[in-house]
């Protein structure tokens, strides 16, 4: 069904919202509020109705609620004073008003049945490193291919930058307890991907919700804001492995490249160069454009440690005290098998960090110094890794040492433009130093990269917003945040400040109470200590004060 009013239209099988004909990034659950409300708005919805269709009867906060409204107002061009298409109506509920037309079918344009001829080094890079990226999550010495593949693919249309999906690789190995190398390797391609600087790569987070689910290719396409998507499955059976993996142009379904790879477990880490060589000559490319390529000298870990590495992957943010924990020992056990494994001494600076960071530890600067030197070491062992330099740049932001930190994150950054992590703490980076605008491009690339950011770095992006005076923007972030880390207190100190600072005495209250049995646990006073500016913080100081805290 298409509906059309004022200058948007909403087409509800492409799950699209479209504004004076561009298209607008909307949430999924913020596009079930406003379709609800155009379908119903022949009455009053009320809050029962919204939770019933939406949230399928789970109980939400008052707070969640009028969040997602207000971003569906905002998404068309409404606002909460103006009212012109979402109206409020007191002790009732809401209901869409203004004249909407409605017509079956769809209004996205045709997608073009010939490819432009002309060959891109996104082109290029795609092809070359699809095959490549799956050989980096394996091992061995010399590779013994069978191989089976497709025509040479169509080169992807010159224009603005690909932005591409890997999705969860299948394990179709009969056993469970593989999970964790399927996904080591889907983690492997996306982290492979990334290096090329034509190319934007959503991150595992926000694909791993399809890991068990089959949708369309366009509903995936549209939700996560992508192009193209990655498809593969991994077998494994004893000491052999096959990785299959496709390119697919997500809207219309075609498929621009394939293939197969099998060989010997021990053979396959050094399949990278000699994959990327036959898919780049198959498209007849220059191998000099395929700039992400590990150096051919790297020394191959030890089969047992990178099997450690995986499942501590697997395990995911070492933001639990059970789960950090476990990273720390099974990073401990990798680096005993393998002292000059990079990417463990990595994961173990990480897990330093935020075992450090959330309180565990009661010697906080021994542990960050640890963390450092597994850093450092992750560097020395593989400097063309972003690993290495993301874990020091957060920790040398933690410590405060901010401009060794912008160092650092710049050059995990310029190893990997689509580290999602390293791109939202460089957006930290900018927003103490004064650099608002910046941090606010960064968090929200890191955040489109991965929706499921860690939430410090979802309250930065929150707290940018408050201080350019987009209130609305900051309580949009806030509330986003809340759906996912409802624990996470400052979101409440923030929105209590923005919600003031809009004049909506009701609403800060509102804030200002849910955070109130925790306050003898806050120090708010440091809130924004760290900016540059003593703008910025006499500014959240004052909205905090407005809102009574």
């Amino acid at each position: 069904m298409l509906f059309t009013f004022g200058t948007c239209s909403i087409d509800c099988a492409r799950r699209e919202l479209r504004h004076d004909g561009e298209l607008v990034a909307i949430e999924p659950q913020v596009f079930d509020v406003l379709v609800y409300l155009i379908e119903h708005r022949d009455r009053v919805v009320s809050r029962d109705d919204l939770l019933t269709s939406v949230w399928g009867g789970r109980i939400v906060s008052e707070s969640t609620l009028s969040s997602r409204i207000n971003s569906a107002r905002s998404a068309i061009g409404d606002s909460g004073e103006q009212q012109q298409w979402i109206r409020t109506i007191a002790r009732k509920g809401v209901r869409f008003v203004g004249e909407v037309h409605e017509r079956p079918g769809s209004a996205a344009p045709d997608v073009p049945k010939a490819w432009p001829v002309r060959t891109t080094a996104a082109a290029i890079a795609v092809a070359a490193i699809l095959a490549a990226a799956a050989s980096l999550a394996l091992f061995g010495a010399r590779p013994n291919l069978s191989r089976t593949a497709a025509p040479p693919a169509k080169p992807i249309a010159a224009g603005t930058m690909p932005i591409i999906a890997v999705l969860p690789f299948i394990n179709q190995t009969g056993d469970d307890s593989q999970e964790y190398f399927a996904d080591g390797v889907t983690e492997e391609v996306i982290n492979a991907l990334g290096r090329f600087n034509v190319l934007r790569v959503i991150g595992r987070t926000a694909t791993q919700r399809y890991k068990k689910q089959s949708p369309a290719q366009g509903e995936i396409a549209s939700e996560l804001g992508a192009n193209y998507l990655v498809e593969g499955s991994v077998r494994r059976a004893g000491q052999r492995v096959r990785i299959a993996a496709q390119l697919t142009e997500a809207r219309a379904g075609t498929v621009m490249w394939t293939d197969r790879y099998d060989g010997e477990l021990a053979d396959l880490f050094e399949f990278q160069d000699t994959i990327a060589r036959q898919i780049a000559g198959t498209l007849a490319a220059n191998i000099a454009l395929v700039e992400g390529r590990r150096r051919r000298d790297h020394p191959r870990p030890d089969q047992s440690a990178y099997d450690l590495v995986l499942r501590a992957r697997a395990i995911g943010p070492a933001l639990s005290r059970t789960n950090n924990r476990q990273v720390r020992e099974l990073m401990s056990k990798a680096i005993e098998l393998d002292p000059n494994y990079a990417a463990a001494h990595a994961l173990f600076a990480e897990a330093l960090r935020s075992m450090a960071l959330l309180g565990w530890t009661e010697f906080t600067d021994r542990e960050l110094t640890r963390g450092e030197a597994e850093a450092r070491k992750a560097i020395a062992l593989a400097s063309n890794e972003p690993d290495g330099h993301r874990a020091l740049g957060r920790i040398l932001l933690a410590r405060g040492e901010n401009e060794q930190a912008r160092n650092a994150l710049k050059r995990a950054i310029e190893i990997n433009p689509s580290d999602a992590n390293a791109l939202a703490a460089w957006g930290l980076v900018q927003s103490y130093s004064g650099e608002i605008a910046d941090c606010i491009d960064s968090l929200q690339l890191a955040m489109k990269l991965n929706p499921m950011l860690e939430p410090n770095f979802v309250f930065d992006l929150a707290v940018c917003y408050y201080l350019v005076r987009r209130h609305e923007d900051a309580l949009r972030i806030v509330e986003r945040g809340e759906a996912h880390y409802s624990d996470f207190l400052m979101f409440n100190a923030l929105a209590a400040a923005a919600a003031a600072q809009l004049g909506r005495k009701e609403q800060a209250a509102r804030y200002v109470e849910a955070l109130r049995p925790f306050l003898p646990l806050l120090d708010l006073d440091r809130l924004g200590s760290r900016f540059k500016d003593p703008a910025h913080h006499a500014y959240l100081r004052e909205g905090l004060t407005l809102a009574g805290l």
